[in-house]
């Protein structure tokens, strides 16, 4: 299995979860290398991001509410 097909299949995992938390299993990204990942129209609500490396990941429309671990860093 592709690092791209582990990571979708975890956020698969992770949208059962959201619908109904005694199914699927909670997203844990801490810290993951997701640089130049592709999230585009992933919901990562109430995922574990800390510590991941999201530099020049594709975000667009990403849900991230409560989302646990994100800081904004500055250069």
């Amino acid at each position: 299995m592709t690092a791209k097909e582990a990571l979708a299949l975890a956020v698969a995992e992770h949208k059962k979860w959201l619908a109904d938390n005694s199914t699927g299993t909670r997203l844990d990204l801490s810290e993951a290398n997701l640089t130049r990942a592709d999230l585009t129209l992933a919901n990562l609500t109430g995922a574990y991001l800390m510590g991941a490396d999201l530099t020049l990941a594709d975000l667009t429309l990403v849900g991230l509410m409560g989302a646990i671990g994100l800081t904004k860093e500055t250069p």
